[in-house]
């Protein structure tokens, strides 16, 4: 294996997973296309693409096993999305479970799906010199396929980060404003004359 360029490297274990992948990617695309665009827009639409055209290249080729594996751990974030989802329909919104699920969303999002590329890059320069012992199909896989993932993973962590400072300080925000606009107001001048004319004429009965 040590003497395998790195690009070539294959293993049961890799086939196995990148068949399980490409099974898991027909039928979300496959419930992406009955369901659009609910499921998703054409933002998913270009991932699961991208992602299902690369796992079964390297699949059927036995080539950059090991690049398409790194990618396909960045689905290690999936539960979360898809717990949110079930939080939400449930009416759980406003439990700490929801909560909770959204900063682990954040955090696992912005390791592996953001951070993680950048390593992956680094690594991918590293190697171009392997690149020539590999199809052209796979090189252009590599080439285009990770940096459209990153940049939709960037887009929505955008989107992700934008909810979870909603989620923590757009409800405190604005149960102050309206608590401010509920608040009752000090009684005027004319009010209060009218209060002390009342207690003075209910003495005055007495």
């Amino acid at each position: 294996m040590g003497d395998v360029a790195f690009v070539l490297r294959t293993s049961p274990l890799s086939d196995a997973a990148l068949g399980f992948s490409l099974g898991y990617f027909l039928t979300d695309l496959l419930l992406l296309v009955v369901h659009y665009p609910s499921f998703g827009g054409p933002e998913m639409a270009v991932h699961h693409v991208a992602a299902l055209v690369s796992v079964a290249a390297a699949a059927f080729q036995g080539q950059a096993h090991a690049y398409t594996l790194a990618l396909l751990a960045t689905e290690c974030t999936t539960p979360f999305v898809n717990l949110r989802w079930v939080l939400d329909k449930g009416g759980w919104k406003e439990h700490p479970v929801y909560t909770a699920n959204g900063v682990a969303l954040l955090l696992s999002w912005m390791v592996a799906r953001v951070l993680l590329f950048l390593k992956f890059f680094h690594h991918v320069a590293a190697h171009h010199h392997e690149f020539s012992l590999i199809t052209p199909l796979s090189r252009w896989l590599i080439y285009t396929v990770p940096i459209t993932l990153f940049c939709l993973n960037v887009f929505w962590f955008y989107k992700i980060l934008l909810g979870a400072l909603k989620l923590f300080i757009g409800p405190k925000a604005g149960k102050d404003k309206r608590t401010r606009q509920t608040a009752p107001r000090p009684a005027g001048p004319t009010a209060a004359a009218a209060a002390v004319a009342a207690a003075a004429g209910d003495r005055k009965e007495l």
